[in-house]
């Protein structure tokens, strides 16, 4: 089970008997458990990425370092998601993404 803070993210092991940190960037706005990957979505507009259940890394996916995550689903092999530039696509589990819809004119 994971759980995000205001303070960052806490991860139980065992059927949330028990707990511990495992990244505290500040207040966390979404999380998303996908194929045992985990995502990350800070206020800040930061997303980071488990690997291996555990680390956590930064990811540079935006034109606009502000922007906050709103989503990431699954797609067929894919990943895809969402922020106020517009849609993103993933084809290597979050480590890279690229911009495939840019709606930063619409958004107001």
């Amino acid at each position: 089970m994971i759980a995000g803070t205001s303070k960052g993210v806490l991860l139980s092991d065992r059927r949330a008997e028990s707990w511990h940190w495992i990244h505290g960037e500040g207040a966390v706005q979404n999380t998303v458990v996908l194929n045992e990957q985990m995502f990350i979505m800070y206020v800040s507009g930061e997303l980071y990425v488990s690997q291996n259940g555990r680390l956590i890394s930064k990811v540079d996916y935006s034109l606009d370092k502000r922007s906050s995550v709103y989503d990431v689903v699954i797609f067929e092999n894919h990943l895809i998601m969402s922020n106020n530039d517009g849609i993103y696509e993933s084809t290597d589990n979050g480590i890279s993404w690229s911009l495939v819809y840019h709606t930063k004119e619409l958004v107001f």
